[in-house]
């Protein structure tokens, strides 16, 4: 089975697809070029699919469907539409800028948490090795070890769609980085909204599309209570704000752009806010989160200081060193 692109190979694909779109070739000379010349490990495969089946007579939207995970709903969608209009070298610029704009999220949630990696891997290290018979300090161990285990414990879960759904559900309620991951989510679902509006797609099809590519399970699945709702007739903003997955600040904002005609400007908008203030807060709390750990080491530093220091001084002034 076919693993889905990575943001990386999705945001050079696409990139590259548009520039060649926008130099004059076709779709099927485009791909031509990716295969013989792939800018990226890994993205030769899909161009080559769409070559060969663009041969068969297949159109690349149709393409992109039989090669499984390899593109999301939002990238077909997309696609698709574009084809009808007439507007793909546009469509391929907006995906090209959503994967990057992604690509570069996951970079700055990644560098932060390194720091945290590297922080909790000292503190285990000087916690198991850190000598000493107070009571304690042997508990301090034992949270140690329990600090690797659950690391473990999240690698596993993370292997199964199960698992995932129960860590992106919990991302969304962790006090620390709750706001942080919310946001993130929220941007990626706007943009993926104001994308697919832009190029044509019902408001019903766009929200079941973009709520996928928000990357938060627990988020996209309340998203996607509003896709039938909307069919009725009532507003986009009523809609959300049945489910409970947006803040009223969001709803507020796509309430008054439905009125003013300039949804997916606003939404662009919104989502641009949204990304920069998640980076700010992602990062301050991991940040955080690493000041603790590092508190955490510097007493048990410390108290391990103090007492070797005490068992020495103990030593010199026991009986049997006294005159």
């Amino acid at each position: 089975m076919p693993e889905p692109l990575s943001p990386q190979q999705q945001a050079t694909f696409f990139r590259r697809w548009h520039t060649l779109e926008n130099g004059g070739l076709t779709t099927h000379a485009a791909m031509d070029v990716i295969v013989r010349h792939p800018a990226m490990r890994g993205i030769e495969r899909p161009a080559r699919a769409l070559r060969d089946m663009g041969l068969e007579g297949k159109t690349p939207s149709q393409a992109m469907e039989r090669l499984g995970k390899t593109f999301s709903g939002l990238h077909i969608g997309m696609i698709r539409a574009a084809e009808q209009s007439g507007s793909l070298p546009q469509a391929l610029g907006l995906l090209a800028g959503f994967a990057e704009r992604e690509l570069e999220l996951r970079r700055s949630v990644q560098w932060a948490t390194f720091h945290m990696k590297v922080t909790i891997l000292v503190f285990v290290l000087v916690a198991l090795f850190v000598r000493a018979e107070l009571w304690y300090l042997n508990i301090l161990k034992w949270i140690a070890l329990g600090a690797l285990a659950f690391w473990g414990f999240l690698w596993v879960l993370r292997r199964s769609r199960e698992g995932l759904d129960i860590i992106e559900t919990a991302a969304l309620r962790l006090p620390l980085f709750a706001k942080g991951n919310r946001l993130a989510a929220t941007a990626k679902f706007l943009w993926g909204l104001s994308m697919l509006y832009k190029s044509g797609i019902g408001l019903s099809s766009a929200i079941e599309l973009s709520a996928d590519s928000c990357g938060n399970a627990d988020l996209a699945r309340r998203i996607r209570k509003a896709a039938p709702s909307v069919l009725t007739g009532r507003s986009l903003a009523d809609c959300l704000k049945e489910t409970g997955a947006l803040d009223p600040e969001t709803l507020g904002v796509v309430a008054v752009s439905e009125v003013s005609g300039d949804l997916d400007t606003s939404l662009d908008r919104l989502a641009e806010h949204y990304d920069r203030i998640s980076k700010i807060e992602l990062d301050k709390a991991y940040t955080l989160f690493v000041w603790m750990i590092w508190i955490i080491v510097a007493v048990l530093i410390g108290i391990w200081i103090l007492l070797v220091h005490a068992g020495r001084m103990g030593a010199l002034f026991s009986p049997i060193n006294l005159p």
